[in-house]
């Protein structure tokens, strides 16, 4: 049986559609489709709400769009705001705007360069942050690379490779365009950091468990709990601290 043949399907000015199989999806104006998408490209340049869930080879947000329901994409690069009322499977995530995810965000590659509410889970293989970013449950990835803009939280960090740092260069920025006050505030925080190799700046945490452990400044730790090797630099705090 042949391959059915996909539409295009553009929303100019405003306008609404139903969902269903197409090829390219684009919308420049205010638009909404009512029902469930599935489609290879899927661009907004203006505003969009999608009734349903949406499935896309490529997300491409340039403006701004609100689906209800879950969104899975192989590639999506945000660059205005997307709010998702359920979760977001991605194989590649480029951030660089803002998005809200009501469920778990899953994938293999995240980049969070601006900044990320996941009311949620968020799991992935590798997950670069340079930018903002709450996770309400577990943050869960091999290997783990963050560096501090502004606050960060997640309720439990996991990984195999834990590395948190305050570049020179975002500390400044920050300061130019914001308080001294606010720039002391740029923080991650977590109630458990767990992994094999950690190294941590600037963090505040619970606990802190795993193999080779390194505080560096501007932390702020109960407890670490390790199993190899364990360094604080001068000037953190951490009140407790024990191999086993």
């Amino acid at each position: 049986m042949a391959n059915a043949i996909r539409h295009k399907l553009v929303l100019a000015g405003t306008g609404s559609a139903s969902g269903g199989a197409y090829d390219d999806v684009k919308i420049t104006g205010e638009g909404q489709i009512i029902g469930n998408l599935d489609c290879v490209d899927f661009k907004v340049y203006g505003t969009s709400r999608m009734e349903g869930n949406v499935k896309a080879r490529r997300f491409r947000i340039f403006g701004t769009s609100v689906v209800v329901g879950s969104a899975e994409t192989d590639e999506a690069h945000i660059y205005g705001t997307l709010d998702i009322g359920g979760d977001m499977s991605v194989r590649q995530l480029k951030l660089h705007g803002r998005s809200d995810i009501g469920g778990t965000l899953t994938g293999d590659r995240l980049y969070i360069g601006g900044e990320a509410l996941v009311q949620q889970d968020c799991e992935a293989e590798t997950f670069v942050a340079k930018g903002f970013f709450t996770i309400g449950g577990l943050l869960n990835a091999d290997h783990i690379d963050i560096r501090l803009f502004g606050p960060c939280r997640a309720r439990e960090i996991g990984g195999s490779s834990i590395n948190v740092k305050r570049t020179g260069l975002a500390y400044n920025l920050h300061r130019l365009f914001h308080s001294k006050a606010s720039a002391a505030q740029d923080h991650l925080a977590a109630d458990i950091i767990e992994g094999d190799r950690i190294y941590l700046e600037y963090t505040k945490a619970a606990i802190v468990r795993g193999s080779f452990v390194s505080i560096g400044p501007g932390c702020e730790i109960d407890c670490v709990e390790y199993t190899e090797h364990f360094e604080q630099a001068d000037g953190s705090v951490v009140r407790q601290h024990g191999k086993v």
